[in-house]
């Protein structure tokens, strides 16, 4: 799911029918949404390995959802550079998502592992810095 989301300039997007803004506005909803779930996937890291999958799922939603928007708002964005930008971002975060899930696979097969845990809550702080770059990356609204 994650690879295809990547692809962002792959294949046929949805035609607009919102406006830039709309588009950003979903954007900062879905990249809260990722950056609260990868704090909640550290602490789980320690407290619950086992609810990393539900989690880790929750990634890869948000994140589906934030990659559809992201195409859109790059689609509508002027000047041309700014859809640029959205369309790195989106990317480089996408990135730093995959890294987290596999890492909370990895750290539901070895739950005592601590070399895992530091790994996944690395991760974890990869994809809130990369939320935060991906929002800088939008205009004022």
């Amino acid at each position: 799911m994650f690879v295809s989301s990547l692809q962002l300039d792959e294949g046929t997007s949805p035609e607009p029918e919102g406006s830039f803004v709309d588009y950003q506005t979903t954007m900062v909803k879905y990249s809260k949404a990722i950056a609260v779930t990868a704090q909640e996937m550290m602490t789980k890291s320690v407290t619950c390995p086992e609810e990393l999958g539900c989690l880790a799922s929750q990634v890869t939603t948000d994140y589906s959802q934030l990659a559809l928007q992201g195409r859109l708002a790059a689609h509508t964005a002027e000047p041309e550079e700014i859809g640029f930008q959205i369309k790195t971002g989106v990317q480089e975060l996408g990135h730093g998502c995959i890294f987290l899930v596999q890492k909370a696979g990895a750290l539901q097969i070895t739950p005592s592992d601590s070399y895992t845990k530091r790994e996944l809550i690395e991760c974890a702080r990869t994809v809130t810095e990369k939320v935060l770059d991906c929002r800088r990356g939008l205009p004022s609204q």
